[in-house]
């Protein structure tokens, strides 16, 4: 049988170190997918409302519930919104004031 010289025969059978850049990357994209899964977006910009943003909030009636905007996209919609909101920032969330 003939034989077939190659000019780097171990190369697809070569297990190279991981490269530290490319796990560094895999997990910050990972923690950043994290925290935004929780995160509440606008409706049109798809952007995070800043803390003491006031976003505007219209019912939909439909399953995806409510839907937000933020106060850069509230002329895209004619209709007057459910209410408006103050974004309060995580730590304000759960405190409780003393009376």
């Amino acid at each position: 049988m003939p034989t077939v010289s190659l000019p780097h025969p171990a190369r697809g059978l070569r297990r190279g170190r991981p490269d530290s850049q490319a796990i560094e990357r895999a997990l910050v994209r990972s923690s950043v997918d994290a925290l935004a899964a929780g995160r509440a977006t606008c409706r049109h910009c798809h952007r995070s409302p800043l803390v003491g943003e006031v976003v505007h909030v219209y019912g939909t009636g439909g399953r995806r519930g409510d839907e937000i905007v933020c106060e850069l996209c509230r002329p895209l919609h004619a209709a007057e919104p459910e209410r408006s909101v103050l974004v309060r920032s995580p730590e304000q969330a759960g405190s409780v004031r003393r009376t």
